[in-house]
């Protein structure tokens, strides 16, 4: 079972401590409407103040982040990035895989999972 860590309606609200608990609560800034875009996911997923997402993500050296790509670190988790990102009301585009999708936000934006990796875009049908 999941569980929801409350925090505050704006971004800047305390950061708990422990891994799993900065995955949940980036999952729930995401679901409340912090993720109606890539760039809000993006900046959710790779706010400084997730030290322990951060060091997990960087444990092997540097990733590939940057204005079109981020990475999602709880992807071994309870919570799935798809169903907060479902909750903040994107829609399935194209699906391969739990692992592996395509959405569209409310506004037309689209993003592509795969394996961790969120990137600008539909790499899967475009």
């Amino acid at each position: 079972m999941t569980e929801t860590i409350p925090i505050h309606q704006h971004a800047h609200s305390d950061v708990p401590a422990g891994f799993w608990r900065q995955i949940a609560h980036q999952l729930d800034r995401i679901r409340r409407s912090e993720g109606c875009s890539f760039d809000a996911v993006r900046d959710v997923l790779q706010d400084e103040r997730y030290a322990e997402v951060i060091a997990e993500i960087t444990r092997n050296g540097p990733t590939h982040q940057g204005d079109d790509a981020t990475f999602f670190a709880g992807s071994g988790g309870d919570a799935s990035l798809l169903e907060a990102l479902l909750e903040a009301g994107w829609e399935m585009r194209a699906y391969s895989a739990t692992c592996h999708y395509a959405l569209r936000s409310p506004d037309g934006e689209t993003l592509t999972y795969c394996e961790g990796d969120v990137l600008r875009g539909d790499h899967i049908t475009d």
